[in-house]
């Protein structure tokens, strides 16, 4: 209403009645998150099948550099940096990052790549991610191999791709990292698109604290 009483104002030159009028503010959301031994307990469900080793190292890579699910199912064999173990990550606007990784993700990484891939390829493709019919996977096939082993953990709310980057990003936080090197391993252009997982950090700590001090 008020963008069109600006609109009849420029118009025609008539008053505007809602020049005065303010929107209330909304609070901003807080980013869903799942706790340390949730995620682990997650990451333990893929079986040793090509598939089993390919969710494997999806989710491991998923939660160990926080990358967009859109990054992801876009990664080709080449963005592997074996050596310094590091991915080469395309994010919006094509910008690039390298991302490291931990021993255990690159692990997975390697064994899918060696065992998993090369059975499940079907034509020639860069994609490092497959579907079961060999063809590169899309991220609403990423979702749907989340939600399946969601449901084997009988977790009562749904997990998207963006829940285990909010994961990566929390506990980077309350582990030590500054809110710099998180910005960067996240690919966030404005620091401020960052500063929400402080607030996160923050609950975490007063949940902490409620539940430790004596006298809470």
């Amino acid at each position: 209403m008020r963008s069109f009483f600006r609109y009849c104002h420029l118009a025609a030159a008539a008053d505007n009645p809602a020049k005065s009028i303010r929107t209330p503010k909304f609070g901003r959301s807080l980013p869903s998150f799942l706790y340390p031994e949730t995620v682990s307990a997650l990451l333990a469900l893929p079986d040793s099948t090509p598939l089993g080793l390919r969710d494997r190292a999806l989710l491991e890579l998923l939660y160990a550099t926080g990358i967009r699910v859109g990054e992801l199912v876009a990664m080709e064999v080449g963005d592997y940096r074996r050596e310094t173990r590091q991915i080469l990550v395309t994010g919006k606007g094509n910008k690039q990052r390298l991302l490291p990784m931990h021993q255990m993700a690159a692990d997975k990484l390697e064994q899918y790549l060696q065992k998993g891939r090369t059975r499940l390829l079907s034509q020639p493709t860069e994609r490092i991610w497959l579907n079961s019919k060999g063809f590169p996977l899309g991220q609403r096939g990423v979702r749907w191999i989340l939600s399946k082993y969601c449901q084997r953990l009988s977790l009562l709310r749904s997990v998207s791709p963006h829940v285990i980057r909010h994961s990566f990003a929390t506990h980077m936080l309350e582990n030590g990292a500054d809110l710099r090197t998180v910005q960067e391993l996240l690919g966030h252009s404005s620091l401020s698109s960052t500063q929400v997982y402080t607030h996160v950090t923050r609950e975490h700590l007063k949940s902490v604290y409620a539940k430790s001090h004596p006298r809470a």
